[in-house]
C-alpha cells in the first residue's frame, strides 16, 4: 500500500488538462475521442460477461465521452445499469447523448457512492490519473463477489512511447516555423483572400512524418490531434464545402488554442504510466482489501505491442 500511495502522491497529473479537450469536442459537435482499442473492448467484454444482467450496476471511472460503454453494448444488449463517472460535464453530456447512460460528475478522489453500491467497477486508462491513493475507496464501493476490471497505462507501452514522443516533439514545434505560419494563417483568416490563407499540405505531411504519429502507427490522441488539422486543411485547400470554411477556420483556431492543453494531457499520461513494480503494488493492495486476482497481465495488440496492464479482481465474501 505504501509503495502505491507514494506513486500516486507524486503525480503531477490532474483532471484539468482534459477539461478543455472535452469542451472543445462538445462545442465542435464532432464528438471525437480516443478510440476504443479492439483488444481492450474484448478484454472488458469477457471480464464483465457475468455482469451483463439488467439488475447489475456497473460504474466506469473517468469515463470520458462513453466510448467504452458504447463498444461494450455491441457485445451485449443486457449489460445492466451503467453509470459514468467523470469530472467533465461536457464529457458526461456526450456520453448521455450516445449511450443514454446515467452520469455522475465527480473526481476519483471524491466519489459520491455508498459502500457496496456497485456490482462492478471498470476503468480504461483512468484510475491511474488520480492524484492520491483512491484504491481503498474504489474497493469499498464494490459489493462482495463484485468485480474490479482495469486497463492501466504502462511505462514503455506503444501508447506511452507515442505520447512521450508526441509531447516532446509537439512542444518543440511550438517554436518552429510551421507553427508560426499556422498561427499567421489563422490570425488572417477573416481578412485575407482564401488563396493566401492556406498553408502548404506538404508542410503538414512533413510534420506528420517527423512526429511519426501517422494514423496507421498510433492508437493515441497524437494521431487524432494531427488528423483534425489535416482534415480541415484539406477541406480548405480543395474548397470543398465552401459555405463551411468559416466554421472550419474557427475549428482550427480552437485547435491551436488547445495545443497547450494537448501537451498537458500527453505529459499527464506519461506521468501516470505504471512500472512493473507499480503494477505489483496495485495487486498487493487489492489483496490487502480482500480481493482475489483473476487476471494480471500485459494486454497486447495483434502486433504483440504492449497496450497496458490488464487486471481483473473479485471481492471476497469476507
Amino acid at each position: 500500500k505504501n509503495r502505491w500511495f507514494m506513486k500516486l502522491g507524486s503525480m503531477s497529473s490532474s483532471v484539468a488538462p482534459w477539461q478543455g479537450f472535452w469542451r472543445l469536442m462538445l462545442e465542435s459537435g464532432k464528438f471525437e475521442s480516443p478510440s476504443v482499442i479492439p483488444e481492450a473492448a474484448r478484454f472488458f467484454a469477457k471480464a464483465l460477461s457475468a455482469d451483463y444482467r439488467e439488475d447489475k450496476l456497473v460504474l466506469e471511472l473517468a469515463s470520458g465521452n462513453g466510448a467504452l460503454e458504447r463498444a461494450l453494448r455491441l457485445h451485449s444488449k443486457q449489460m445492466g445499469v451503467w453509470i459514468s463517472l467523470d469530472y467533465s460535464w461536457e464529457a458526461l453530456k456526450m456520453s448521455a447523448v450516445m449511450n443514454q447512460s446515467q452520469g455522475v460528475q465527480a473526481t476519483l478522489e471524491a466519489m459520491p457512492l455508498a459502500e457496496g453500491a456497485c456490482d462492478a467497477v471498470v476503468s480504461q486508462f483512468g484510475f491511474e490519473y488520480a492524484k492520491e491513493n483512491v484504491l481503498d475507496s474504489i474497493c469499498s464501493i464494490i459489493k462482495p463477489r463484485g468485480r474490479l476490471c482495469m486497463l492501466m497505462h504502462k511505462v514503455d507501452s506503444i501508447i506511452y512511447r507515442d505520447f512521450e514522443a508526441t509531447c516532446r516533439q509537439l512542444g518543440e514545434e511550438v517554436q518552429s516555423e510551421f507553427f508560426e505560419r499556422l498561427i499567421h494563417v489563422l490570425n488572417g483568416w477573416d481578412d485575407a483572400p482564401l488563396s493566401s490563407q492556406l498553408i502548404s499540405l506538404s508542410d503538414l505531411a512533413a510534420l506528420s512524418q517527423q512526429l511519426d504519429v501517422g494514423e496507421e502507427k498510433s492508437v493515441s490522441l497524437g494521431a487524432d490531434f494531427l488528423s483534425y488539422i489535416q482534415i480541415n486543411l484539406k477541406k480548405m485547400v480543395s474548397a470543398e464545402g465552401v459555405e463551411n470554411l468559416s466554421a472550419e477556420g474557427a475549428w482550427l483556431k480552437s485547435i491551436v488554442i488547445e495545443w497547450g492543453g494537448f501537451l498537458a494531457r500527453a505529459q499527464a499520461m506519461v506521468d501516470a504510466a505504471l512500472t512493473r513494480n507499480d503494477f505489483l503494488a496495485v495487486q498487493e493492495s487489492l489483496m490487502d482489501n480482500g480481493f482475489s486476482i483473476q487476471t494480471a497481465a500485459e494486454l497486447k495488440n495483434g502486433s504483440k505491442d504492449s497496450l497496458g496492464y490488464a487486471l481483473c479482481a473479485d471481492k471476497n465474501i469476507s
